[in-house]
């Protein structure tokens, strides 16, 4: 589960600061986003989880499902299991509301060949972890949206 907290923190690149309260209902979405993006992410169909995504995140991972499709593989993460988060860092900037958070996750993640089935990288019985940080914005009042993967 993610560490719940508040962190007062200056804004990264030195930012006007304002205390941002991350809540239960926070962490929760936060959580929802992991599980529904990598759900999309299997799926090869960004479109379900475009709600929950920035525009570039939406289109960067869009682009590497294409890529993948071209080169006829297809990655699949299925059985996500939040094992830590911890909120980096909580500001509010220009109006909106940031959050970074270092996830640490596990779930199945494997990569097959689209014509014979076969897995071609990772195991499909096996589950293994994946430490990403995330970065989230929202409007006051309005959902969070992903706006950056750092993978760790």
């Amino acid at each position: 589960p993610l560490a719940q907290r508040t962190v007062l923190d200056a804004a990264p690149g030195g930012g006007s600061f304002a205390r941002v309260d991350i809540g239960p209902a926070d962490y929760d979405a936060f959580t929802e986003i992991l599980t529904e993006v990598q759900k999309a992410w299997s799926g090869g169909d960004m479109t379900p989880a475009a709600y929950l995504l920035s525009d570039e995140v939406r289109d960067h991972l869009t682009a590497q499902l294409a890529e993948d499709k071209a080169a006829g593989r297809r990655n699949h993460v299925s059985d996500v299991v939040l094992v830590k988060g911890d909120l980096d860092q909580a500001w509010r900037e220009d109006g909106l509301d940031w959050a970074t958070v270092s996830m640490r996750w596990r779930a199945l993640d494997y990569t097959v060949d689209v014509a014979s089935g076969r897995v071609i990288d990772g195991n499909d019985r096996m589950p293994v972890e994946a430490s990403e940080r995330w970065t989230l914005s929202r409007r006051s009042g309005d959902s969070w949206r992903l706006v950056a993967i750092e993978q760790m």
